[in-house]
């Protein structure tokens, strides 16, 4: 019958191959054993916290992310008990896109200077005049921080689809239904975590895009055809040289504006020659003291030394690109998948860069990336 498509006959299972080796991995982890695994203390922001207290609370315990809970009225507390009250997610997305709208928010803030007046810069005809217009910078950098961290941590909040719920209807699910349903396939918007919600609407536990690899990590044995493949022969090395990336000497606020405008969470920052040195992450605002906000208009490079002031203590030296380098995860494209699930793990990183042999970026591969494959 000329009218008749040739059907394509079904792909057939070797004879060394059984029904159950066909299953992928993930179907065969259930999403309670996740969740048995990642039980943690549930730490909460309450929304009467001002937003310095909220990131420091953050940079302390080294959260990226954290449920906003209304907190009751005493009085209402002492007649009605204890009301559940999700506000929604402070997370390092959301505290970027306020730290870059407060920034825009600075009335008559020129230009960083130069002696050239390159790139519409004003034009600096002496050392003094360039230092009293970094001065006047800075002050009004200073001053918008010490605004912004006076705010209610309520304008931090994310109520959008950046956080799915679940409930007890999800713990039957397989963990490849899991993945596939809550953090790949989300129509182009990224997820990077799941509240679980008991019955009471409190909240029990979440679970992260690492949680569910650090549990994949130490049951990596059942992904065994998977372990030895490299990333490359897994599509995760880009065609085309695709990774954005800044020079250590641009302005922080610059970069940020960059990755905002990208929307993208990791910035791959380079020496001169292009040499990978270093990532800045919206992560990398957790622990910026808001009285400190001029440091956003220093360089990347001395941003990743001193914008933390846990790092502050810890490193003396100015521009310690060791320091800064250990904190930046990197693979090559030869490097096979096993590999590659162990590093992100260990380093608990949310993102690695694929460098060529002369530590050039070409490609980055984020924890989704991981899941993707992972959940086939």
């Amino acid at each position: 019958n000329s009218g008749s498509r040739t059907q394509k006959p079904k792909a057939r299972m070797s004879m060394f191959e059984t029904k159950e080796d066909s299953i992928s991995p993930a179907s065969r982890h259930s999403l309670s054993d996740v969740i048995k695994s990642c039980k943690k203390k549930v730490f909460t922001l309450r929304h009467t916290m001002k937003i310095a207290e909220a990131l420091k609370a953050l940079a302390d315990r080294r959260f990226l992310s954290a449920p906003l809970i209304l907190q009751p009225d005493k009085e209402k507390f002492k007649e009605e008990g204890p009301i559940p009250g999700y506000c929604g997610i402070v997370h390092a997305g959301s505290i970027l896109e306020s730290v870059l709208r407060r920034i825009s928010q600075i009335k008559d803030l020129k230009k960083p200077p130069d002696e050239k007046g390159s790139q519409g810069k004003a034009k600096i005809d002496n050392t003094e005049q360039m230092i009293q217009e970094i001065s006047n910078r800075w002050e009004k950098f200073t001053a918008a921080g010490k605004d912004f961290g006076k705010e209610n941590i309520i304008a931090l909040t994310d109520l959008s689809d950046v956080c799915e719920g679940v409930t007890s209807a999800h713990l039957g699910w397989d963990l490849r239904k899991f993945i596939q349903r809550m953090f790949v396939n989300t129509e182009g918007k990224n997820v990077h975590r799941a509240i679980l919600f008991n019955k009471d609407g409190e909240i029990e536990n979440y679970i992260t895009q690492s949680d569910i690899l650090r549990y994949v990590y130490t049951h990596l044995e059942d992904w065994k055809e998977l372990n030895h493949k490299t990333i490359e022969e897994l599509d995760l090395v880009p065609k085309k040289k695709h990774v954005i990336t800044v020079i250590q000497e641009t302005p922080t606020i610059e970069a940020y504006q960059l990755m905002y405008k990208n929307r993208i969470s990791c910035i791959g920052v380079t020496n001169k020659k292009g040499r990978l040195i270093g990532s800045l992450s919206n992560a990398d605002l957790r622990g910026l003291d808001t009285e400190e906000f001029a440091l956003l208009d220093a360089s990347v490079g001395l941003f990743l030394n001193f914008g933390h002031a846990e790092w502050r203590e810890k490193n003396q030296d100015l521009l310690n690109i060791s320091l800064v380098k250990s904190r930046t995860q990197t693979t090559k494209k030869s490097s096979e998948f096993g590999y590659l699930v162990s590093l992100m793990a260990e380093a608990r990183a949310h993102a690695v860069y694929i460098v060529d042999d002369d530590d050039k970026p070409i490609g980055i591969i984020t924890l989704t990336d991981v899941l993707g494959i992972l959940s086939r």
